[in-house]
């Protein structure tokens, strides 16, 4: 009997077999490991729904303020902040600045992986796994907190 509770395929015979593993993982939701080096690399394979079913918990928080007609959103969970003379304005530089964000960590993963920055990658996941007319959502709902300019 393995301690194992999810199956593990060798790197060999997911390779040999990618198309009955991908039927499994994508159709069946199986989970999958594969390893390779006796098990020392391992990497998990799951489907994109299935991920994305396990980011419906992580939702962005943005918190909103508004200071002599300006509107300025902070987005904690990334460290990042937006203005604009409308909300709209605000928001669309936030999920542009949001999307810019998220390319850069994936582009450079091995190193947010180093920082304490590698928090954020469900976050970022959340924005990469969205279509482009998907992200002005995630930062809407649930709606953001209103609280008075602190400057």
């Amino acid at each position: 009997m393995t301690d194992a509770l999810l199956d593990t395929l060798s790197f060999t015979t997911a390779k040999s077999h990618l198309s009955d593993v991908m039927t499994g993982v994508v159709h069946r939701h199986e989970l999958k490991i594969v390893g390779r080096h006796n098990g020392k690399e391992q990497m998990l394979l799951v489907g994109r729904d299935d991920l994305l079913g396990l980011l419906d918990a992580t939702r962005f928080e943005p918190v909103v303020a508004v200071c002599e007609g300006e509107f300025v959103i902070e987005l904690p969970e990334l460290n990042l902040i937006s203005a604009g003379e409308t909300f709209d304005d605000a928001l669309t530089e936030l999920v542009e600045l949001a999307s810019a964000y998220a390319e850069q960590y994936l582009r450079r993963r091995s190193f947010y992986a180093q920082t304490e920055q590698r928090s954020q990658l469900p976050w970022v996941l959340k924005i990469a796994l969205s279509r482009g007319d998907e992200r002005r959502g995630l930062f809407t709902e649930p709606p953001a907190r209103v609280e008075p300019f602190a400057g």
